[in-house]
């Protein structure tokens, strides 16, 4: 990576990330130097670390509401970033952090953009591949071009987080290797090849839509949060 223009980009993205202000977006406070070339991202200390660290430790002990309203936070972050005209790129329980009070908030967006930038001869997929979606993987000319994030990237991790907070499992858990998971990306497998029996059926269909094969009829972010917010109501 040229250091040069890895700098140029950090600083870029950290323009737009510090413009952005929502209760579930983490907080830019700045960039440092100290630690090397390339600079270092400054914001609040998140001391529950990530999600996924967080429903590990606390799963037996969630109600339904609290898992629901996990996810209306990390549903209304989605939404925001988007509507500010964010892509995420790399939503995975491990880039959604948690405070003392047990907030939510999502961070390190926009950095699979700048890897993929960077590294002009890296053709391979940036996110988390067990959150990734799958037309990142089935691309119809990977050796020659590189597979982009959008927006329907981002709802079908979400649709892979919800399935984490309700399960208290990481997608595609049942799979030790990193290597058949992608694997099994490449040939559009989904996290979930059935619905389990403690899965309730509006879920199930619900995971299926953020899961779909055809990007464009996934749900929007604006769909995911109102889905939410309907099951908190009930």
């Amino acid at each position: 990576m040229d250091i040069i223009r890895a700098r140029k980009m950090f600083e870029r993205e950290s323009r737009t990330w510090k413009r952005l202000n929502h209760r579930n977006i983490l907080p830019l406070i700045g960039l440092t130097y100290e630690f090397g070339p390339i600079p270092s991202i400054i914001t609040p200390w998140m001391s529950e670390g990530t999600l996924t660290g967080f429903v590990h430790r606390n799963h037996n002990q969630f109600t339904a509401e609290r898992r629901l309203t996990i996810l209306h936070e990390v549903a209304s972050g989605l939404r925001y970033l988007h509507h500010s005209g964010v892509i995420h790129g790399d939503l995975t329980g491990s880039n959604i952090l948690v405070d003392h009070h047990g907030r939510i908030y999502i961070s390190d967006f926009g950095l699979s953009f700048m890897f993929l930038e960077a590294n002009e001869s890296i053709p391979s997929i940036i996110c988390a591949h067990r959150w990734a979606a799958i037309e990142l993987f089935i691309h119809p000319d990977l050796e020659n071009s590189k597979p982009i994030p959008t927006t329907y990237c981002d709802i079908y991790s979400f649709g892979c987080v919800v399935w984490q907070v309700l399960s208290g499992r990481i997608p595609f858990s049942h799979i030790s290797k990193s290597t058949h998971v992608i694997i099994l990306k490449y040939g559009g497998k989904d996290p979930l090849d059935e619905r389990p029996s403690s899965l309730p059926v509006r879920y199930w269909n619900f995971l299926q839509s953020t899961w779909s094969k055809e990007p464009e009829r996934r749900p929007s972010s604006d769909q995911v949060l109102t889905f939410i917010e309907e099951e908190l109501g009930r």
